[in-house]
């Protein structure tokens, strides 16, 4: 059966009947994948904006990429529900089941997972400029993948 969105899929999945427009799954599902659109998309802005020597450029930088992350993360765990597992609870382990099940290929993920705990620790101006470093070369390129993932298998 082919879906037009992943909120269509879940709910075929979760028996949601009807897939009516007040579907509180189908609302949720259309809107997570939408949040993490949008937060991508303001990531990447930042991240063509960002200037190393701006600390308020910076800050706003590493807040865009943890929105993204967090975005990505529920919806992984929406995939991994798709393949018929429940309980994953902490971005951790939807990470590493979204390894186990073949979902994600890319090993940035535990690295993108390490700078987005150590987030709290930003005080560090280093860490800080590390993760900027990361998020700039490697991570808004990962979230851009799984984004395109996200899109085939709702089409799938």
């Amino acid at each position: 059966m082919l879906y037009n969105s992943i909120a269509e899929r879940f709910c075929d999945i979760h028996k949601c009947t009807g897939m009516k427009v007040g579907c509180s799954k189908m609302s949720n599902c259309d809107t997570r994948f939408q949040f993490f659109v949008s937060s991508l998309e303001k990531l990447k802005d930042g991240v063509s904006k960002f200037n190393e020597e701006n600390d308020l450029l910076r800050d706003g930088l590493i807040q865009r990429f943890e929105t993204a992350f967090e975005m990505a993360w529920k919806n992984l765990n929406l995939c991994i529900i798709d393949e018929g597992v429940i309980g994953h609870k902490s971005p951790k382990s939807v990470v590493c089941e979204s390894f186990s099940l073949g979902i994600l290929h890319d090993e940035v993920w535990y690295s993108m997972l390490k700078d987005r705990n150590a987030i709290g620790d930003i005080y560090d101006e280093q860490l800080a400029q590390k993760i900027c470093d990361n998020i700039v070369k490697k991570y808004v390129y990962a979230l851009e993948d799984v984004r395109e993932l996200f899109q085939a298998r709702m089409l799938s």
